[in-house]
């Protein structure tokens, strides 16, 4: 009779290793807005307190599907994890559906919102140029899905004269105050001016007139490295370093001044000999502009100096 109270004992025992402490009851499907998915986010929990329910909420099942997606976790994958806390997770039962499908929450950011605020930008860095222009869109973000939380737009901070023709402005995208996102919105950006052009075809060498010039308002967009001439006064007189076809913008590099003294025309040199001021007769060698050295040849000894030019018929010896 003994031994068969013993024997009762024991199984009693065994038996009682195989009791449940607790129940882990999963849903069907949950909705999320954080990065990590949790085992909180899954389940309920009956009969568990303690260390053991804090270790439970606080296991990690995965990573969150992308914003506006969602991703099932299967009933043996979560057993598995569950597994992972040792014999305590041994001794739960995990009930529910086979697996939980899990949707990530979102929110939306119009991209009429972010073309309209790079369009606002670029009108308030372009308000105070002297030059008109004209804006249009070439290209706009596509619809974005963002996390959810606190959503902000900044532009990034670009320079004012790099603003012609093809340009991008980029959006940064914040989310509770962190870098999230980065999208671009293509813009042209045409810049008109008044600029002067030539009334007719100009030759090569050809001393500008009044009647060559008119003042118009042109599309300067193009002309990035080389400025227009803007000023009509200060060309007329100049002469042409090249053909201008009729109807150009002219550039500074298009014009030259005249030069005061012309490549073999003669002038008188002047100079000094110790305290002997002298003038003799010389052949300029090269075309030179006022206060600018040229080389002139001494028709009597017939040698070579350098001159400074100081009108069309005089030039001051270079002493050595």
């Amino acid at each position: 009779m003994k031994s068969i109270t013993t024997i009762f004992g024991l199984i009693i025992l065994l038996v009682g290793e195989t009791v449940t402490a607790g129940v882990v009851e999963l849903k069907e499907k949950i909705e999320i807005g954080h990065n990590q998915i949790f085992l909180k986010d899954l389940a309920t929990f009956k009969g568990i307190d303690g260390d053991l329910l804090k270790k439970l909420e606080d296991l990690k099942i995965g990573t969150s599907p992308l914003p506006g997606k969602s991703r099932p976790i299967t009933l043996t994958y979560i057993q598995a994890r569950i597994a992972t806390l040792g014999k305590e997770g041994n001794t739960l039962e995990v009930l529910g559906p086979k697996g939980v499908e899990v949707l990530r929450s979102f929110q939306r950011l119009e991209p009429e919102l972010v073309k309209e605020q790079a369009h606002q930008f670029l009108l308030s860095k372009l308000e105070s140029e002297k030059d008109q222009f004209k804006i249009k869109c070439t290209f706009s973000p596509k619809e974005l899905i963002l996390p959810t939380g606190s959503a902000e737009t900044r532009i990034v901070e670009v320079d004012s004269s790099s603003l012609r023709g093809p340009v991008y402005i980029e959006t940064r995208i914040l989310i509770d105050g962190k870098d999230h996102a980065r999208v671009k919105t293509g813009f042209n950006i045409q810049r008109f001016q008044k600029a002067i052009t030539t009334t007719k075809t100009l030759s090569r060498g050809q001393v500008i007139t009044p009647e060559d010039l008119k003042e118009e308002m042109v599309d300067v967009t193009r002309f990035i490295r080389h400025q227009p001439l803007l000023d009509r006064e200060s060309i007329i007189g100049k002469r042409t370093k090249r053909v201008i076809k009729e109807g150009t913008v002219l550039l500074a590099e298009m014009v030259e001044e005249i030069p005061l003294v012309k490549r073999g025309s003669i002038v008188t040199i002047r100079g000094e000999i110790g305290n002997i001021h002298v003038a003799i007769l010389g052949k300029a060698l090269q075309d030179g502009y006022k206060d600018e050295s040229i080389r002139v040849r001494n028709l009597s000894s017939k040698g070579t100096i350098e001159a400074i030019v100081k009108d069309s018929r005089l030039v001051v010896a270079i002493s050595e």
